[in-house]
């Protein structure tokens, strides 16, 4: 018999990050939301420790978005991602101490969120047992991640231990999070029917992203199997780099007649129209397919870094260069000792990678993030380092991670919230931002004027003159030279 399967949303998060580059302000992100309450979607993700780095850099303040959200949710499960590796290589922050990292959940916990997905993608059980105790002190429910790696040293066995070291430490739920979209069908079929025998009443969670475009086959597969829960998107962020579509999958599964908790099928298309109105308003893309590509199994990029990549081969007229390009990841990423591709690997991994492909001398600039990984900023990995890049960057003097107690005496203006904004994400702690007004949280979208003056702007420095002109519109733009 096919188990119950419940679904959670992660539109707000990872859909939007890849889709949308991150584009979704939280006036934005409140519309669809406020119609997802009436979907009954098990749980909704609102924030990730992306989604943090994204607020910041538009000069919004994350925690109110939070809050707001929390506020537009009516009865939905709001669920949150805390990542305990930090990326800007800040002395102290490269991992968040166990005090620090309960703060996070504790201010998580009191902005309304209930579910937190912990990742430690070196699963470090002394640094991810204190964020399971903190979670279940603050009455949140801790899902703990194991990365999935397509690696044949990552063998059933290894990923059932892994799995029962989470639970033994404390997780509610197991995630199995296959960031870069390689889990096929023959491989779910030996590994699910293990791990759900090693979890027994722990429920597993399968979060799977589109970019080899086999994950619904594999969503559908991983259900058939017993899978407990699924991580989906609304269509217009569905697909690509993402996760499946939510729509798509219940179909799917509807001909299979699989007793699953289905959502209000037409409260999730109002919420995707709503989504999709500000797509059109804003000029943001629709998610869209990935053809089938053997690239993502060599470099094994997730989604975000994966799309990104995309862009960048697109834009400058080497998409057929792909493979040269995944062949290059795979190799910085043996050279480094073969870390995890996800945060905060694989970004450093794939700038290495584009500097290589694009003609520099492979290494004459150490991009600092790998740096970071040779000396053992994070905590060991698997894989031997290459010798001559080892001896390069030399060795690392133990640094302890920076206590709550350390920031609070580094930063004694501040509030703990913006204390941890500022110490996981390197923000200058002058610049933290303000809480927006109730005006700037209403959602007002652009104009046709509007995006065709935007549009001009953003040329203009190309151009002596640019000018449109049309029934009643006479625009000129004069390039002038002081």
């Amino acid at each position: 018999m096919i188990a119950r399967v419940q679904f959670s949303d992660v539109s707000l998060t990872d859909g939007q990050t890849v889709t949308w580059s991150g584009a979704l302000t939280t006036a934005m992100a409140q519309l669809p939301l406020a119609r997802m309450a009436g979907t009954g979607v098990t749980e909704v993700e609102v924030i990730s420790t992306t989604t943090f780095h994204e607020c910041l850099a538009r000069g919004e303040d994350p925690w109110q978005r939070v809050t707001a959200l929390r506020a537009a949710a009516g009865s939905l499960v709001l669920r949150a991602r805390l990542d305990l590796l930090t990326e800007h290589g800040g002395r102290g922050a490269d991992v968040l101490s166990p005090d620090v990292g309960a703060a996070w959940i504790a201010e998580l916990a009191a902005r309304g969120i209930a579910q937190v997905v912990i990742v430690d993608p070196l699963l470090q059980r002394d640094r991810l047992r204190p964020m399971f105790l903190a979670a279940r002190r603050a009455g949140v429910s801790a899902i703990g991640v194991l990365p999935y790696d397509a690696a044949e040293r990552r063998t059933d066995a290894w990923y059932c231990t892994q799995a029962a070291h989470l639970v033994a430490d404390g997780a509610d739920r197991v995630m199995l999070r296959d960031e870069a979209g390689v889990l096929t069908v023959d491989r779910i079929a030996t590994l699910f029917p293990l791990l759900l025998e090693t979890l027994r009443a722990t429920p597993l969670q399968l979060h799977t992203r589109c970019q080899t475009a086999l994950a619904p086959q594999v969503v559908i597969e991983a259900v058939r199997l017993g899978v407990a829960g699924i991580d989906t998107a609304l269509p217009c962020v569905a697909n690509g780099a993402s996760v499946p579509s939510l729509t798509r999958l219940v179909r799917s599964l509807a001909l299979l007649g699989v007793d699953a908790d289905v959502p209000d099928m037409a409260s999730v298309a109002e919420a995707d129209a709503e989504l999709a109105r500000i797509a059109d308003a804003e000029g943001l893309p629709a998610g869209a397919p990935w053809v089938f590509d053997v690239a993502p199994y060599v470099h094994q990029l997730p989604g975000e870094i994966a799309a990104q990549a995309m862009d960048a081969l697109t834009q400058s007229g080497q998409l057929a260069g792909l493979h040269a390009f995944a062949e290059e990841c795979a190799r910085v990423r043996a050279e480094v000792g073969n870390p995890p591709m996800v945060a905060p690997f694989a970004g450093p991994i794939a700038a290495q990678a584009w500097q290589h492909f694009n003609g520099m001398a492979r290494y004459a600039e150490l991009q600092p993030g790998l740096r970071r990984i040779l000396l053992g900023a994070y905590g060991p990995v698997d894989g031997a380092f290459d010798r001559e890049l080892q001896q390069r960057v030399g060795a690392l003097g133990k640094i302890e991670c920076k206590s709550l107690e350390d920031i609070r005496r580094a930063m004694p203006l501040l509030d703990d919230a913006s204390r941890l904004l500022a110490h996981a994400f390197a923000a200058n702690p002058s610049s933290v931002p303000r809480e927006s007004s109730a005006a700037e949280l209403t959602y007002r979208p652009a104009s046709p004027w509007d995006r065709l003056a935007l549009g001009l702007l953003q040329r203009s420095q190309r151009y002596a003159l640019l000018s449109v002109t049309g029934p009643g519109v006479d625009i000129r733009l004069h390039q002038c030279k002081e």
